[in-house]
């Protein structure tokens, strides 16, 4: 049979676009197949991020009905004070506890008022943390647990410092911290064996000196607001998993 090259041609180009349409093909199904993975992958960390924006918020609920559930059993005592929800600080006023200039001592007078603080801290604060004494009252069932609870203290802007020059204010405000510390912890021993999930003691103190003011900290009645004592109530936002042991826990 003669050898007929008129056909043999067309048919090795037909071949040749048919390999090629296979080729072009199954890029497309792996070029789909790629853009899936990256679609379910930005969806999972768009409900990754979300999920993790809502425990935030959850645990900033939790921090302010704790410190909601603390004034209300103060203002029970008529103690009022003053609670900052953007930084989850409860600040004790000039008029509760009151620091004369350049002291550190905590006065007689002012005692009382720290007994009952105390007394509003154990009233609340093992419902959210690790204590070896059960809560006075019934606990909330939250997820969300304390990290730690600053005694912060506080000086107002007058200068104070050593023969040296070197400024005091720092020990000033700290030790206006650790002295209302050990009178909280006198008054209730049990608040110094609370320990957060890590095993580490819940309550814990940090002097700011002059830094952290309020108002303008120049007019007298301003300097005296500033000689204060703060609380600072840090939350530990629990992982996914955790959130799903300790639902199953309550459940028992």
């Amino acid at each position: 049979m003669p050898h007929n090259s008129h056909y043999e041609q067309p048919l090795e180009e037909e071949s040749y676009f048919v390999s090629m349409t296979d080729m072009m093909v199954g890029l497309l199904f792996i070029f789909i197949l790629i853009l899936m993975y990256f679609a379910l992958q930005y969806q999972k960390s768009t409900q990754d991020l979300q999920k993790s924006t809502e425990r935030l918020q959850s645990a900033e609920d939790t921090r302010e009905d704790i410190i909601q559930q603390i004034t209300d059993n103060l203002r029970k005592n008529d103690i009022e004070v003053r609670y900052d929800e953007r930084s989850g600080v409860l600040n004790l006023s000039d008029k509760i506890l009151r620091f004369e200039t350049q002291k550190a001592s905590i006065e007689p007078q002012y005692e009382e008022i720290i007994k009952k603080l105390s007394a509003a801290l154990i009233a609340v604060v093992p419902c959210y943390a690790n204590s070896p004494s059960p809560p006075t009252e019934k606990c909330s069932t939250s997820t969300h647990r304390l990290e730690a609870i600053f005694i912060e203290g506080h000086t107002d802007s007058d200068s104070y410092k050593d023969k040296d020059g070197q400024d005091l204010n720092w020990e000033l405000s700290t030790n206006r911290a650790v002295n209302t510390y050990r009178k909280i912890i006198f008054f209730e021993n049990r608040l110094d064996n609370i320990k957060n999930d890590k095993q580490e003691h819940l309550i814990s103190i940090s002097g700011y000196g002059s830094k952290r003011p309020i108002g303008n900290n120049i007019a007298d009645e301003d300097k005296q607001s500033n000689r204060r004592i703060a609380l600072r109530f840090i939350m530990a936002t629990p992982k996914p998993m955790d959130v799903i042991e300790n639902v199953q826990e309550g459940l028992k």
